[in-house]
């Protein structure tokens, strides 16, 4: 759903493939496939309290993850202040 999005700018793939993430979370909490798609794709709809919670738990599980660390502060800092 995710690619098919991509590819087609169809927003109920984008919706889908985001409930498909949500329920994978849910029935496997540290798998990082699911956490990346989340917070990748919170990121592209602004979704500031998601990216926040996405990215520190990717951050707790992998604390030497440099580039999720600096998107996430780079996000926040332009939502936050408004700054593009």
């Amino acid at each position: 759903h995710q690619t098919a999005f991509v590819r087609t700018g169809n927003i109920e793939y984008f919706n889908n493939a985001k409930d498909l993430f949500k329920r994978g979370l849910e029935t496997s909490p540290g798998r990082p496939q699911f956490l990346y798609a989340l917070f990748n794709l919170a990121r592209a709809e602004s979704d500031i309290g998601a990216v926040q919670r996405y990215g520190e738990q990717i951050l707790e599980q992998w604390p030497e993850d440099e580039v999720t660390r600096t998107q996430l502060a780079e996000f926040l800092d332009k939502a936050l202040t408004g700054k593009e």
